[in-house]
């Protein structure tokens, strides 16, 4: 916005139908109007690192009739952003007479040790980041917010700070233990991260039953050793993070429900033959690996890649033959994919040590520094023996810094996209392209360089329909489809390897292979 700005004109604050203030980005900006009116929607200081002090808010009664009608009308957008404002340190209480309000985010705001204790007048509220603050205790009032959909008080652990490659300044402080309410909106909550807080056995752990409503979790880098049974009535979350959890001594019994989980890989020898059949919804098994974090962060510190390198690891054939052929042992037997919620799908990603290495030899076909590959199929490549697909890519997961975007601010993962695509020939242009969209995802607690991921995608043509002219019809004959494609997004180059896998995995011809 406007770099040298280093004041905002104090008349700004007497503007009684200013809607928008947006200064973000002014890195330079030290003085704010001491006074600003409760009918203000939008408030934007992300980025403004000099800012000390939050401006009063001043009751405006006309204005507030006004927003509350807009409300009723589903009209309001009322956000206040207070991100990267490393030098605030507390919140006036008038905060809370900004009665539009439903998203505040006060991420990096790493001097912020309190909410207001009034919080509960924010009646609209539905999201409060305060990750990488100072914060360590909720007030009881938040007990009261009805409509909290999202809250996190994630904080950084100390050798990221160290290690300088963000602007990440808070960090897990071992002497210190979240103090939640005994009583939290359980009804409505859907997301909460409480990654890094230092959590132990018991404390708010023991009443994560209660949160029937809960879609995403994440415990990750906490100090628990075990997670109590009555995760497992969770039965509308989806995604659960307990990647760094060192002292957790066994992975818990899930929710019946669960998609996507984020754990150690320390538990992937045990979990992976067991998990797929156990939980018929779950798609994606993202591991990490605490001492490869440290070295790329140290790697990173250091510009060099030496530590990344020599990083005691099994190479990845090993961890080929020791978690994914078992797997694809289990696909052959059809022990799992009989559930129709799974889609056909099942992702595994880990991180690698040394991203130089090659696309394992087991996958036949392979592009090195693609952004896609595509190959011409036989022309029998479909029969009684076909079992799917096996897809192999090589991804690098960045996470130098928290989204900029306000939009992403409660994202607990990164992901990306492979689509998948079986193309029929000239004589059947009649059909269309058979089409799959995979999201392959990573905790953001992992900032490690590069992962390793792969994807195994039932195809069963005599489940998919095509659409004709009318109504929808069946495939009449699957080799028809002759021509295989996958690409990932964002495009970017990496390794690709593809496998079709049969029953008794002697089929399929040698193909000609074409990277993008």
């Amino acid at each position: 916005m406007y770099s040298r700005l280093e004041e905002v004109h104090p008349s700004v604050g007497a503007l009684k139908k200013l809607i928008i203030l947006d200064v973000r980005d002014c890195e330079k900006l030290e003085r704010l109007p001491t006074m600003l009116q409760s009918g203000v929607e939008v408030l934007n200081f992300s980025g403004c690192r000099s800012l000390r002090k939050f401006p009063e808010i001043q009751q405006n009664v006309n204005r507030l009739t006004e927003s509350t009608s807009a409300f009723e009308h589903g009209n309001i957008r009322g956000s206040l952003d207070l991100r990267g404002c490393s030098n605030i340190e507390t919140l006036p209480r008038s905060i809370c007479r900004l009665k539009t309000l439903r998203f505040l985010y006060l991420n990096h705001c790493t001097k912020l040790k309190n909410l207001p204790e009034d919080v509960c007048d924010l009646e609209h509220l539905e999201g409060v980041d305060a990750s990488e603050t100072s914060i360590w205790c909720i007030p009881n009032s938040i007990t009261r917010l009805e409509k909290l959909k999202f809250l996190s008080f994630r904080k950084v652990p100390k050798f990221f700070h160290e290690s300088e490659l963000c602007s990440w300044g808070c960090f897990a402080q071992l002497d210190l233990n979240f103090q939640f309410p005994s009583n939290l909106p359980s009804g409505t909550l859907t997301s909460l991260d409480l990654s890094a807080c230092n959590l132990v056995d018991g404390s708010i752990l023991e009443y994560l039953g209660w949160f029937a409503a809960l879609l995403t979790l994440n415990l990750s880098r906490n100090s628990f050793t075990y997670l109590p049974k009555s995760i497992s009535l969770l039965y509308s979350l989806r995604f659960l993070d307990i990647t760094y959890c060192e002292k957790l001594k066994e992975l818990p019994e899930l929710p019946p429900r669960i998609m996507e989980l984020f754990a150690d890989d320390r538990f992937a020898l045990q979990s992976i033959p067991t998990l797929p059949a156990m939980y018929k919804e779950l798609y994606l098994v993202s591991f990490a690996n605490l001492k490869l974090q440290e070295m790329w962060c140290n790697s990173r510190r250091e510009s060099s890649g030496a530590q990344m390198r020599n990083c005691p690891r099994e190479n990845m054939t090993e961890m080929l033959e020791d978690i994914l052929l078992p797997f694809l042992s289990m696909v052959q037997q059809k022990l799992v994919f009989d559930d129709p919620h799974r889609g056909g799908i099942f992702c595994i990603a880990f991180p690698r040590s040394d991203p130089r290495d090659e696309v394992p030899s087991w996958f036949m076909y392979s592009a090195k520094c693609a952004k896609a590959m595509c190959f011409n199929l036989n022309k029998h490549w479909y029969s009684d023996t076909f079992l799917g697909i096996a897809i192999y890519c090589q991804l690098p997961f960045l996470n130098d810094e928290s989204p900029k975007d306000s939009s992403l601010s409660f994202s607990m993962f990164r992901s990306v996209q492979v689509t998948i695509k079986l193309v029929p020939d000239r004589a059947s242009i009649d059909q269309q392209p058979l089409e799959k969209i995979i999201r392959l995802s990573v905790s953001r607690v992992v900032a490690c360089g590069s992962f390793d991921c792969f994807i195994f995608f039932q195809v069963d043509m005599s489940k998919v329909h095509r659409k004709g002219k009318g109504k929808d019809t069946m495939v009449n004959d699957p080799n028809d489809y002759c021509r295989f494609e996958v690409s990932i997004g964002p495009c970017i180059p990496l390794h690709l390897g593809v496998h079709l896998v049969y029953a008794d995995d002697s089929e399929g011809d040698e193909v000609e292979i074409l990277s993008v």
